[in-house]
């Protein structure tokens, strides 16, 4: 798997996604929530462990919807937002991710719904040191940043919805889900039940 998950940062997560669970903030995948029934975009990690459950799991979710078209490198979800310490402005990720999706959304017919996935164990958040909620952070404004350039382009009506996979550790037991999450419950919930879990350091980099 490459990744230790005996690293303290990782063993502070796992409290944090298992009360996200038990506060329902974490729900299951439901295709309800990607309206219309064309395919949908996926960006997502390029995780090599993870991406063979992820897939299987969001065309089940999905079923009878036929194209379901990946965008994908490492960490990607938590790379492309500005904020992100993992964000390169050399490379223009940001405005390549979203030009993308716009020239796919003509190429393959997909122009109504996005899923986007980060996903818990991340190599690349591990790499730098970033807590689960911080990950969460970053993933709301890449969001934006996409809902901001598909509005401009004509794409107002294109949906965006914040999905999480989880591949869990209990003790000898192992556990994978593929789960949703509205940014503003969310967001609502961390500041009331974590109000020393700060955000400042990002929203200086906005």
């Amino acid at each position: 798997m490459g990744i230790d998950l005996k690293d303290p940062l990782l063993q502070a997560d796992q409290p944090y996604i298992e009360a996200m669970l038990r506060g329902k903030i974490l729900r299951p995948m439901n295709v309800s929530l990607f309206p219309g029934q064309n395919g949908i975009q996926i960006i997502r990690c390029a995780d090599g462990d993870q991406d063979h459950h992820l897939t299987i799991a969001h065309r089940e979710i999905c079923r009878g919807r036929d194209c379901h078209h990946p965008h994908s490198l490492n960490g990607l979800p938590i790379r492309f937002s500005p904020i992100s310490p993992l964000y390169n402005a050399r490379n223009h990720l940001d405005e390549l991710i979203c030009e993308d999706v716009v020239a796919t959304s003509g190429l393959k017919d997909l122009h109504e719904s996005i899923a986007l996935y980060p996903h818990w164990p991340c190599g690349a958040g591990l790499t730098a040191r970033l807590s689960i909620w911080e990950q969460m952070f970053i993933v709301t404004s890449g969001k934006q940043l996409l809902l901001d350039y598909l509005a401009k382009k004509g794409h107002r009506k294109m949906q965006i919805v914040l999905g999480m996979h989880l591949d869990l550790y209990y003790r000898d037991r192992r556990t994978k889900l593929l789960m949703n999450w509205n940014r503003r419950d969310w967001f609502d919930w961390h500041q009331k039940k974590y109000p020393n879990l700060l955000f400042n350091q990002f929203q200086a980099a906005a």
